[in-house]
């Protein structure tokens, strides 16, 4: 299908999308079937060489103890990369060139790398520390730094989440476009959510989960306009909507907008896109 897609012209991007690695799958996607940026953790022993690979190497992010942090996301329990560490991104684009060798894709799309996590810090909790619960916590969605993340006393190579938290697309897109560049020999394509200053130098980034309403059409101008003042030039948001049943009228006129984002997409989630049938996904 990509060779297919070449001979036209055109250009296939692969959403490092989570998923769980299974006998239904062929040997090609069960080398490397990403995790968005985490890795699933509860595949047999030496049956998924992403996370084999992982241990040996040393790649991962650790909890207060020295053990492995494992999270959750779609696969279920979930390792994620600490990508402050040199090991992990050659290990990264390791991953990387033994996909491409099979399916030479052009570019990688980075989803839910902030990172996002469906349990609050851990599967085992976080312990009670200055750093999971500061004398000042900001106004953050779950009221707590560690929801819907890791634990902010999580172990890096460069120091604590608490402290890199913020960083971690910046440091995935770095590894993501460093990789690429290397097993494709030439500019990269890297689409990121998660966003730090200076992410523009490796990858674009668009907006994450807007409303289909009007209100975030509108919000959509001043958020693609400051991300160009970021240093962010490839920007955009999701033409239509993602979350919620667009209509016919907001579609149009979003699609009309779009073509002045830089970075112009019609992106919605599949059981609205179903519902409204107004968005070519």
């Amino acid at each position: 299908m990509v060779e297919e897609f070449h001979r036209r012209g055109m250009k296939y991007i692969l959403i490092l999308m989570a998923a769980k690695a299974s006998q239904l799958l062929t040997a090609v996607l069960c080398w490397f079937l990403p995790q968005d940026p985490g890795i699933s953790s509860t595949s047999p022993t030496e049956n998924y060489p992403p996370f084999d690979d992982g241990l040996k190497r040393d790649v991962f992010i650790k909890n207060v103890t020295g053990h492995i942090l494992i999270g959750k996301v779609w696969p279920g329990p979930t390792a994620f990369p600490d990508f402050t560490n040199p090991e992990t991104r050659q290990w990264w684009e390791d991953c990387i060139r033994g996909f491409h060798s099979k399916v030479p894709v052009d570019g990688l799309w980075i989803d839910m790398n902030e990172p996002a996590n469906f349990v609050q810090g851990s599967m085992e909790g976080c312990p009670h520390t200055d750093l999971e619960d500061p004398p000042y916590t900001p106004r953050v969605v779950g009221g707590e730094l560690n929801s819907g993340t890791l634990c902010m006393s999580a172990q890096r190579r460069q120091s604590t989440h608490y402290n890199l938290h913020n960083m971690y697309g910046l440091t995935e897109a770095y590894a993501t476009n460093r990789a690429l560049a290397k097993v494709r020999g030439k500019r990269p394509f890297v689409l990121s959510r998660s966003s730090y200053s200076g992410i523009g130098r490796f990858s674009g980034v668009w907006t994450g989960d807007v409303r289909s309403d009007w209100e975030q059409l509108r919000f959509s101008i001043p958020a693609v306009l400051q991300f160009s003042l970021f240093g962010v030039p490839l920007v955009g948001v999701d033409i239509c909507g993602f979350e919620g049943n667009t209509t016919e009228e907001l579609c149009v006129r979003w699609m009309q907008l779009g073509a002045f984002y830089p970075f112009m997409r019609d992106h919605h989630d599949n059981f609205n896109a179903v519902r409204s049938k107004h968005c070519f996904c």
